[in-house]
């Protein structure tokens, strides 16, 4: 049998005698990271929801689908509504800023008149829309029917670049 006498005792070791890394550094580390997370998902979010899924144009009450077409970044949807066309060109001023009226259509002023190229045409109205660092341009062209239904049709082109 051993002798046991000769053995020192172990020292007792507290944690402040631990040479390791303390509790609060890496809970600190993770907080930073968190936060440089959460700062580039706000710069990030914003432009990829616009690519993804771009915003829908804005529509006057009674707005009935007619078509839409996709090409490339421009989409156009082609709309119907009983509306009058000076309401609906007034509509889209209101949403888009900007309307150049036909002077035959009897609704413009004349400081934002064009001449008649278009037959039946009311109005052209156009605006822009900042969605991070890609810009929305908007354009809506407003005519209105020859036949008894007296309804307006209107196309809206929407360009994301």
């Amino acid at each position: 049998m051993t002798d046991t006498s000769q053995i020192p005792p172990a020292p007792v070791v507290t944690p402040a005698d631990e040479g390791g890394v303390p509790v609060w550094l890496p809970l600190a580390a993770m907080l930073i990271a968190l936060l440089f997370a959460a700062f580039i998902a706000t710069r990030i979010c914003p432009t990829l929801s616009a690519l993804v899924s771009p915003p829908e144009p804005v529509l006057p009450p009674g707005a009935v689908l007619q078509s839409h077409e996709s090409k490339g970044t421009e989409d156009s949807w082609l709309y119907k509504t009983t509306l009058g066309g000076c309401e609906v060109a007034q509509f889209y001023e209101k949403a888009f800023g900007v309307c150049i009226y036909d002077p035959s259509a009897g609704c413009g002023s004349a400081k934002n008149a064009m001449p008649g190229v278009v037959p039946n045409q009311i109005a052209e109205c156009s605006g822009n829309q900042a969605i991070a660092q890609y810009h929305i341009a908007w354009r809506a062209y407003i005519t209105s029917q020859n036949d008894a239904s007296g309804e307006t049709i209107f196309r809206v082109y929407r360009e994301v670049g």
